[in-house]
Order: structure tokens, then C-alpha cells, then sequence
């Protein structure tokens, strides 16, 4: 065995439906694998609460090999599968120890040397990982980390008191305007009314400008700095900010045709969004654990097909012309399933490179089902007829008359040749390099739900 990928934890998100996570790491027994729960509030456990890590027992979940070098953590074994919003966070935790025993003299077997060594690169990859998540502070600087924690959890409880003060005094101001005989959501010519007595009556004004602002917000007149409207108190602020970003704004392996420029260049401008051309993601169990998880299902596994039968398909022939020639992929497009590889965590995506997405149910195209290009028929004929030694060529449809200097009269004068004809599709119909709709330019691209954080 060998140490290639760097990484010793994997991070998955809950679906409702399945309940087998790849394991993208090697580890030397089962039991090193380890399993956390981590809820939608931010702290780790199955609840979602705060600063609780909840460590499933041996018992609630299992290791399992999926193919020889493939293993999958099966969790929960009973019950509905981990629900969305949650997390599964799996990681290696190797024995800090090493057992190999090497004697002077002895016999060196080389397999046991190999085994040591993988042992010594898990453990270093381990506490990398825990390294990387530690609070650190620059080789130069004199402050000791432990201090540089405490300040930010200093600030944090000043930012919160701060937050509470603010709300203090607005409910304060509200009181205030209210006790004054003034409602907090005054129009302009409501305020503009009010004689000066009524308008110096008191220290807090509220007014809502109707051409300005919308009527859920309001202008606040004669504050002093003390009294800022807090930010706690946009109503549904605090939710869309926790929302941004986090929020599935896709369905898993929706299909879209992205006209950005840039995503031509940089796909993933728009994570989780991959181009299907065919491109095999090589770190997909770990990357895209969603999609992964999903195409192991039975409803999955009818959008899959092997690797052989995938190459075939873009390759395939289905035309046959009359000189022998044929028509066929030549490796663009094609293709509309995926190749999950379990053994190596990698999916390999369609081809739909050069292809036109067209609604089914008409001439034999099923869903998920192809077809080469084509045309209508297009027809013409010619003739050639010889009248008192005088030759006329006649042609239509495809078919058009060059001129010809001269012809040619037999002996008889009843023989003549034949003119030249030549075929012009584009007398019947536009032409270019290929067959094809009316059409714009776009990225062809899948959604495999959001990357995961490794």
C-alpha cells in the first residue's frame, strides 16, 4: 500500500436519501476511521447545538468495502438516512505508535518496511490537518496564540454587548416617540404638518419618506450618535446574510446552458457547476459528495453506464454513405451518462459537446437517448432531348445547366451529348460546415450540488 492522497477527512452534507460516504483515504483498520455529526446551527451534533460534538457509536455506523480498495462509512445502519442540513464529517485518527520491531541480522522484509513508513506518512497527514486548524500567528510575531484567541473572543463579547445596547435604545426611542404622541411610521406630509412646538416635543423622530425609502424602513431625525439604528433591527437581515452562500440555489444534476463569458474560462466562477465534455473528475467522491452520493441509488445509477460502454457511445457510427465513408461521434458528443468509478472515487461526465437539446416523443428520441445529425431529402432531376439536330437540357430542383460552347451531331444527326450538370444544395436550402438549428453559443454544464470543504 501506499500514502498518495493528501488528505485524512472528508466532509459530506445530508440529502434525506442516501446513506453510504465514500472514504477517500487510505487507513490501515477500520476502526481509525472516525465519524462526527455536525447540525445546521454550526455546532457538531446531530441536534444542531452549539459546542457539542456528537460521536457516533461503533454500533450506529459501519466500514464497509465497496470494491477491493474502495470503502464506503455506512451511517446510519437503521432508521432515515442523515437529513439535509446536516453533516458527516469523516476522518482518519491513526495510533500515535509505531510497532515495527527491525534486528540486527535478521531477515528484511520489505512489505513490513512499507507498511511503517505508511504509518508515519498517516500520522503526519493527521496532525497537518489538526495543524491547519489551529490558531496561529506569524513566525515573526511576539504574541502568543493562546493571547491572539483571547482577544478575539474579547471582541466578540464587546461586538455582542454593543449589539444589546443598541437594541436597548432603540426600544428606548420607540417609547419615547411613542409616549410623545408620534407613530413610527410618519409620511412627509404628516411630519411637515406638525407645528415647531410639536416637532422640538421630545428628542427622537421617526420619519418615513415615501419617494425614499421602503416603508418597512425608517429615517431617523435629531440622533445623537449613541442611539444608531442597529443593524439587528432590519428585519430578516441577519437571516439572508447567514443564507448567502449556504442556500442550495440548484437542483442536484440539473442541466444548464451558461451564456457567461467567463465560465468558459473559469467554470468554477460558479461552484459545483461542471461542463459536460466528457471530463473525468478525478477527486469526485471527496469533492462532490452530493452528486456521489446520489448517483449510488437506484435512481443514479439509471443516469450511469461503464467506462467501455461510454467510450463506445462516443464513438459510435450511424451513417453509412454510398461510398463507404461513415458518419459518427469521432469522439465529440454523444454521450449522456455518467461513469462512476467506485474503486478509483472518480466520475467521468457526459459528452454533449455539438449536440442540441430537443424536447422527446418525437421521431424515436427517448429521453437521455441520441441522434446523429441530419437532413430532409432534397430532389432534382435533368434531361437531355435532341430535336432536328438542336440539343436542350432541361433540370430542376438541385440539379443546374452549365452552358456549353458547342455540341456535338452525329451522322446522322439525331446523336447528341449530354450536358454538363452540376448539384447545388444551396439552390434549395442554406448551407454551411454543418447541420444544425438556429442556435446560440453556451457552456453545457451539471449541477453536482455544492464542493465540499476537505
Amino acid at each position: 500500500m501506499t500514502v498518495e492522497a493528501a488528505v485524512s477527512k472528508v466532509v459530506y452534507q445530508g440529502n434525506g436519501v442516501g446513506a453510504l460516504f465514500p472514504v477517500p483515504f487510505v487507513f490501515r483498520r477500520g476502526e481509525h476511521v472516525r465519524v462526527v455529526l455536525k447540525g445546521p446551527g454550526g455546532g457538531e451534533g446531530g441536534s444542531g447545538v452549539d459546542g457539542v460534538d456528537i460521536i457516533p457509536a461503533p454500533g450506529e455506523y459501519s466500514v464497509e468495502e465497496a470494491a477491493p480498495g474502495a470503502w464506503n462509512v455506512r451511517y446510519p445502519l437503521s432508521g432515515p438516512p442523515l437529513p439535509a442540513g446536516r453533516r458527516i464529517i469523516i476522518y482518519r485518527a491513526t495510533p500515535p505508535r509505531q510497532d515495527l520491531d527491525l534486528e540486527n541480522g535478521g531477515a528484511f522484509n520489505a512489505e513490513e518496511l512499507e507498511k511503517g513508513l505508511d504509518n508515519l506518512e498517516m500520522q503526519i497527514q493527521e496532525i497537518q490537518e489538526e495543524v491547519e486548524r489551529s490558531v496561529k500567528v506569524p513566525v515573526s510575531s511576539e504574541q502568543a496564540p493562546e493571547s491572539l484567541l483571547l482577544d478575539i473572543f474579547t471582541a466578540r463579547d464587546a461586538a455582542v454587548n454593543s449589539a444589546a445596547s443598541a437594541e436597548a435604545s432603540q426600544a428606548a426611542a420607540q417609547a419615547a416617540a411613542a409616549s410623545a404622541g408620534l407613530g413610527l411610521d410618519m409620511t412627509r406630509a404628516e411630519y411637515e404638518a406638525l407645528d415647531e412646538a410639536e416637532k422640538m416635543d421630545g428628542k427622537m423622530r421617526f420619519l418615513i419618506d415615501e419617494q425614499s425609502y421602503p416603508p418597512t424602513h425608517n429615517a431617523v431625525l435629531e440622533r445623537d450618535a449613541a442611539q444608531c439604528h442597529p443593524i439587528s433591527a432590519i428585519s430578516g437581515l441577519a437571516e439572508t446574510l447567514e443564507n448567502i452562500g449556504g442556500e442550495e440555489r440548484h437542483s442536484l444534476l440539473e442541466f444548464f446552458l451558461c451564456w457567461y463569458p467567463f465560465l468558459g474560462l473559469s467554470p468554477s466562477a460558479k461552484p459545483g457547476m461542471v461542463p459536460v465534455n466528457g471530463t473525468l473528475i478525478a477527486n469526485a467522491a471527496a469533492l462532490y459528495p452530493q452528486a456521489w452520493a446520489y448517483l449510488q441509488t437506484p435512481e443514479g445509477q439509471a443516469l450511469c453506464t461503464d467506462e467501455a460502454s461510454w467510450q463506445a457511445a462516443h464513438t459510435a457510427t450511424w451513417a453509412t454513405l454510398a461510398d463507404g465513408s461513415q458518419v459518427g461521434w469521432a469522439g465529440v458528443g454523444g454521450c449522456t451518462k455518467y461513469v462512476l468509478d467506485l474503486m478509483q472515487g472518480s466520475i467521468r461526465m457526459p459528452d454533449l459537446r455539438g449536440m442540441y437539446a430537443e424536447a422527446s416523443g418525437f421521431a424515436s428520441l427517448n429521453v437521455g437517448g441520441v441522434k446523429g445529425d441530419q437532413m430532409r431529402e432534397i430532389t432534382g432531376r435533368f434531361s437531355t432531348r435532341n430535336t432536328a439536330g438542336a440539343a436542350s437540357w432541361l433540370s430542376d430542383g438541385v440539379f443546374e445547366v452549365q452552358a456549353l460552347a458547342a455540341y456535338i451531331t452525329g451522322a446522322t444527326g439525331g446523336d447528341t451529348s449530354p450536358g454538363n450538370y452540376r448539384f447545388r444544395a444551396s439552390r434549395v436550402l442554406p448551407t454551411g460546415p454543418s447541420f444544425a438549428p438556429r442556435r446560440w453559443g453556451a457552456l453545457a454544464c451539471l449541477y453536482l450540488g455544492r464542493p465540499a470543504i476537505i
